[in-house]
């Protein structure tokens, strides 16, 4: 036997409930005949009379009152689930899994999370700092954020905030080489460099004006960890090029300050990568609505 048609057990239900043919159709906003022939295809498909027909009223057999009594309470269970998945759609809870690299954990998502969860108590936030590009769908996860340029997929990208590089020395430093007045004096510096490859590759910094040069830059340090990065520039061992986010307290307490302001390598964006933008649900969009906040609140971008 195949399966039966949900609609159909709610027309069969809605018909006892109504008493005749008449109320329930006018319940279901549908013809009689159509009540009449659908209840028919029921009785048919199952091979048993549920009613018995007289011309003044509906009875239930004895095999369509048990059949009645289970078919109330699947009706029953169903929309009780139906009801408690909208509510719960409308309000933000249940498990997010989020990923980012470490720097972005470290500086700021970590913390932004927690506060997060406090406006979202009912959330349970997995959050993984992975020093390598995930695969969101093969691993599970709802949301990445990362920093770049996003790549061309079928992912969707919403951008967040356009983060600046900026070059820096400590004050400890200058004080032993003259700052660098132009571009070209940096290759004459020690310079601090980033690669994730381990790989010392120049600087090709723009001005306002949209100017470009490309510059060959050496030093005692190359890292591939912009925390490091910056405790080698506090401790005066050359120029380092950070985005803002990461040096923004250190400028602000004097540990380190800016050379060359006017010249910078390329700005990056910082953006979420989600699956899909159907059907997103309301945690996510409370996920994503609160970081463009913290995003639009914070000074520690440009």
């Amino acid at each position: 036997m195949t399966d039966l048609n949900l609609n159909a057990l709610r027309l069969f239900v809605k018909v006892v409930e109504a008493g005749s043919f008449i109320g329930a159709a006018k319940a279901l906003g549908i013809p009689k005949t159509t009540v009449s022939r659908r209840l028919s295809e029921l009785e048919a498909h199952l091979e048993v009379r549920l009613l018995q027909r007289d011309s003044r009223r509906l009875s239930l057999s004895p095999e369509g009152t048990r059949f009645y009594n289970r078919c109330q309470k699947i009706i029953s269970d169903i929309d009780d689930a139906v009801l408690e998945l909208c509510e719960g759609a409308k309000t933000p809870g249940g498990p997010l899994r989020v990923t980012c690299s470490p720097l972005i954990g470290e500086s700021f998502l970590g913390e932004w999370c927690l506060e997060y969860l406090q406006e979202f108590p009912n959330v349970n936030l997995e959050l993984s700092f992975l020093g390598r590009k995930t695969d969101l769908i093969e691993e599970g996860f709802d949301v990445a954020i990362r920093a770049g340029i996003p790549a061309s997929s079928n992912l969707i990208a919403r951008k967040f905030t356009k983060v600046s590089q900026y070059l820096c020395a400590s004050p400890l430093y200058l004080e032993e080489h003259n700052a660098p007045l132009q571009p070209t004096d940096l290759s004459e510096h020690k310079c601090i460099s980033y690669n994730a490859n381990r790989v010392r590759t120049p600087w090709t910094l723009h001005n306002e004006a949209g100017d470009s040069l490309r510059i060959d830059v050496s030093g005692a340090v190359l890292a591939n960890s912009y925390p490091l990065v910056l405790k080698a520039c506090i401790s005066g061992h050359g120029i380092a090029s950070m985005p803002a986010f990461l040096c923004c307290e250190e400028l602000r307490k004097g540990s380190v300050v800016r050379v060359l302001p006017k010249w910078s390598q390329s700005p990056h964006w910082i953006f979420a990568l989600y699956p899909s933008r159907e059907n997103l649900s309301v945690t996510m969009t409370s996920l994503l609505d609160f970081l463009s906040r913290k995003f639009d609140e914070s000074d520690s971008w440009s």
